[in-house]
């Protein structure tokens, strides 16, 4: 069985949260394939990266982090790329979506935000319908049958 995984589900199982025991419970005992596509590799570097810097170095501003960066590099969160890279080597990674007119019309008659109409455009033209992910919007999609994830986690 193939599944498609969305970024909510993979912050918690590389970054320690309330969440993190339920999604890693998940990765283990699932039995089928893993899929995803670019946005949500993007979206688990900046989201991932972001998080660390506020947790190690105190930083919050993304101007500040862009800053640091640019001044020190990414050795901050170097053991968090090595469990993306990891994780990710285990998945099927697609291109996103390039339809547009498949992109702004789930925006459109499901309320999204771009970049999850264009995660949820990619899962539905690759055919997998099994999403998981801890953010509600996907569940409006009608195209789409959501993970049972325990709602305390959403």
């Amino acid at each position: 069985m193939d599944i498609f995984i969305d970024t909510s589900v993979i912050i918690p199982f590389l970054i320690e949260s309330p969440a993190t025991m339920e999604v890693r419970g998940f990765f283990e005992n699932f039995h089928g394939s893993f899929h995803t596509c670019s946005m949500v590799y993007q979206e688990t570097l900046f989201i991932g990266m972001r998080l660390i810097a506020v947790e190690r170095l105190k930083i919050r501003s993304y101007i500040d982090l862009k800053e640091y960066i640019i001044k020190n590099g990414h050795s901050f969160a170097d053991d968090f790329y090595e469990k993306v890279s990891l994780l990710f080597g285990n998945m099927t990674i697609h291109r996103d979506s390039a339809d547009t007119d498949h992109i702004m019309q789930l925006m459109v008659d499901y309320g999204l935000f771009p970049a999850d109409a264009v995660i949820a455009a990619t899962s539905i033209e690759q055919k997998i319908t099994l999403f998981a992910s801890r953010d509600k919007d996907y569940s409006r999609i009608c195209y789409l049958k959501l993970f049972p994830f325990n709602e305390n986690f959403r």
